[in-house]
């Protein structure tokens, strides 16, 4: 396993890094061979009366890989597709700008998946999914 970064993992609060209480956690799972397939389910809520703009961090050992991702917002499911990394980022700020909820999930590091969420309601909850293989 790599060395991880020293940035907080979780539901943040986009540039001030502050966690957004995680409130369950699920996970099932399968050995295929060699390979674990994994399905995470982690659960948070904003406890604000504002709403946020939220990313999210997560660690991903060196011999393993996001393949799937699905967000559910205030009632919204957003499921990743894979695009270009400047027409997603266009995407997603334009989704922002009107006031969408939106998600963007990229490979910051190769240990560290990080996926910007935009606008999380007041008092709204966040439902992520996470699709994960590991050697």
């Amino acid at each position: 396993m790599s060395k991880k970064s020293s940035a907080p993992f979780g539901l943040l609060v986009r540039g001030k890094d502050v966690k957004i209480p995680l409130e369950s956690v699920g996970i099932s799972g399968e050995i295929k061979g060699y390979v674990a397939c994994l399905d995470t389910t982690l659960t948070y809520r904003n406890g604000s009366d504002d709403p946020l703009e939220v990313s999210f961090r997560f660690p991903v050992d060196e011999g393993g890989a996001v393949v799937g991702l699905e967000a559910k917002i205030a009632g919204r499911t957003i499921r990743g597709v894979v695009q270009e990394k400047e027409e997603a980022r266009a995407n997603y700020d334009d989704a922002i700008a009107s006031g969408l909820t939106a998600a963007i999930g990229e490979e910051k590091t190769q240990d560290i998946f990080s996926l910007s969420l935009g606008n999380l309601p007041p008092k709204g909850e966040a439902v992520l999914v996470l699709k994960l293989v590991e050697e």
